[in-house]
C-alpha cells in the first residue's frame, strides 16, 4: 500500500512541475477593458508588442492573491490558444503565472 501511494505522489509530483513549466511565454496583463462591443471586452494581455483580449484568467482567485498582482501592469508567463472562431484578436489562457 505504501509502495502504491509513493507512486501516485511521484506521477502527481511530476504532473504539476510540468503544468507549471507550460507558461512558456511573455506576457503583460494590462487590466480589464470593459469598452461594450463585440471584440473588445475582455482581459487585456500584451504579447509579443500585439494586443489581445481573454474572456477569463484560469485560477484567478488563487492568481490575483499575490502582493505583485495588485496593480497593472503585470508581468507574467502565459501559455494560450488564439480563438479561431470570432474575433482575431481573443485568446484562451492555459496557464498563467506572475513573472
Amino acid at each position: 500500500m505504501k509502495k502504491a501511494i509513493l507512486i501516485f505522489l511521484f506521477y502527481f509530483g511530476i504532473s504539476t512541475f510540468n503544468q507549471a513549466d507550460n507558461c512558456r511565454y511573455y506576457g503583460i496583463l494590462r487590466g480589464w477593458d470593459s469598452t461594450r462591443c463585440g471584440c473588445c471586452q475582455g482581459w487585456v494581455i500584451e504579447i509579443d508588442g500585439k494586443r489581445y483580449l481573454a474572456d477569463s484568467i484560469p485560477n484567478a482567485k488563487e492568481f490575483f492573491k499575490s502582493p505583485f498582482t495588485k496593480k497593472y501592469p503585470i508581468l507574467v508567463f502565459l501559455d494560450y490558444e488564439k480563438k479561431t472562431e470570432g474575433c482575431d484578436n481573443r485568446i484562451v489562457i492555459k496557464c498563467i503565472k506572475v513573472r
